[in-house]
C-alpha cells in the first residue's frame, strides 16, 4: 500500500496542471456572466450596412414570390384547360365497343 502515496500524489499533480487552464477559463466565463447580470449591455445600434442588407434581402424575395406566383397562375390555367379539353369518357362516348345501351340499363337495374 506504500506504493499508492506517491502515484496518487503524482496523479493529483498531474490534474492540477492539466486542469488548471480549463478551470481558470470556466471562472473567467462565470465572472463575465456575473457582471453581465448586473449591469446588462445596451443593445447594439442598427448600423446602415444591416439595414441595406435587409433592404436587399427582402427586394429578392419579392422577386422570388413574384416568379412563384406568376408559375402558380400559369399552372392553374394549364389545368383548367386541360381539364375543359380533354373528353369525358363514358359508355355512350365508346359505341365500337360491343356492348348495347340495353344490355348496359338491364345492368344496372
Amino acid at each position: 500500500m506504500e506504493f499508492m502515496i506517491p502515484i496518487t500524489l503524482f496523479m493529483c499533480g498531474a490534474a492540477v496542471l492539466i486542469l488548471r487552464p480549463l478551470t481558470k477559463q470556466l471562472g473567467s466565463f462565470l465572472e463575465a456572466m456575473t457582471k453581465e447580470r448586473i449591469q446588462p449591455r445596451a443593445p447594439l445600434p442598427l448600423q446602415e450596412s444591416d439595414s441595406a442588407r435587409t433592404v436587399l434581402l427582402l427586394e429578392h424575395l419579392v422577386r422570388r414570390l413574384d416568379v412563384m406566383e406568376e408559375r402558380l397562375d400559369f399552372t392553374e390555367r394549364l389545368v383548367s384547360t386541360k381539364q375543359h379539353a380533354a373528353p369525358q369518357l363514358s359508355v355512350r362516348n365508346m359505341p365500337d365497343i360491343g356492348l348495347r345501351e340495353e344490355a348496359l340499363h338491364s345492368a344496372h337495374r
